[in-house]
């Protein structure tokens, strides 16, 4: 039972209907207020709290119930948010590629030559920077062919990638993490399998450093909207339209503050 939770997702809504459940913590909490938390959860003083949280989630929190509410809210989020456009196609479209990322200096130089070095070269190469205070920014502006953004507070990943997306002209968006690496001939392959009738492409791709896998994917199939409820494929670089793209809603938060690329991918598969 989490005793301890940032004030998002079910536990607002469950505590208005039961009463205090948890400790709250903020969102990105420290440390040191994590560990104050823990320590007044586990208090004689929080004992009743604890246990209203351990019978609720007796009835509340079994397997079956979790996955129809997991099931229903990934449904309410795969809806289209808008009508799609009416659009004419660009029959030689171009790609920009956004780069989005906070703090990753180690990693930027490498995934920014990367995406530059194709042999379909890109439109627009965008590092959309999330207030980064490492070297990040530096490191962006000395590779030539990319245009730096930078932000002026830490606003998160999805409106960093949005404001990339905004900066972009391309016909075709592929988004890229600031600690990823594509190969030469990517934007080329996603180009050649994008179609008018499909709102995105989408290809295997490989983990790596303490932890490596290399990550085959399926191809897509009548049933594969629903899969998706149940399993994520598409990586957060696949090539999509603009069109699509804007349909979708662009990158939007969630309450889990992660899985940014499922929803989107969830949404853009009911286009």
């Amino acid at each position: 039972v989490p005793t301890v939770a940032t004030p998002v997702g079910a536990v607002p809504e469950l505590e208005r209907e039961h009463g205090q459940l948890t400790v709250r913590v903020p969102v990105g909490a420290t440390g040191a207020q994590l560990a104050k938390a823990v320590k007044s959860a586990i208090s004689k003083k929080n004992a009743p709290t604890v246990e209203r949280a351990k019978s609720l989630a007796k009835q509340r929190l079994t397997a079956s119930e979790m996955g129809h509410r997991w099931t229903a809210y990934l449904l309410s989020l795969a809806n289209r948010t808008s009508p799609l456009p009416r659009i004419t196609l660009n029959p030689r479209p171009n790609v920009s590629i956004i780069v989005t990322a906070r703090n990753y200096g180690r990693y930027l130089n490498e995934c920014l030559r990367s995406c530059v070095r194709q042999t379909v070269e890109p439109v627009d190469v965008i590092y959309s920077d999330d207030f980064s205070d490492d070297d990040s920014l530096d490191i962006a502006r000395s590779v030539c062919g990319v245009t730096v953004l930078e932000s002026d507070r830490h606003y998160g990943v999805c409106i960093a990638r949005n404001r990339g997306v905004e900066a972009s002209t391309g016909d075709v968006l592929i988004h890229v993490d600031g600690d990823d690496t594509i190969p030469s001939d990517f934007v080329e392959r996603h180009l050649a399998a994008l179609t008018v009738e499909a709102p995105f492409a989408y290809g295997p791709f490989n983990t790596f450093g303490e932890y490596s896998h290399f990550h085959n994917v399926p191809e897509w199939a009548f049933d594969s909207h629903h899969r998706l409820l149940t399993a994520n494929w598409l990586n957060t670089s696949a090539a999509i339209w603009r069109w699509a793209f804007n349909a979708a809603g662009g990158w939007q938060e969630t309450s889990a503050r992660t899985a940014w690329d499922w929803f989107l991918a969830l949404r853009l598969s009911s286009l």
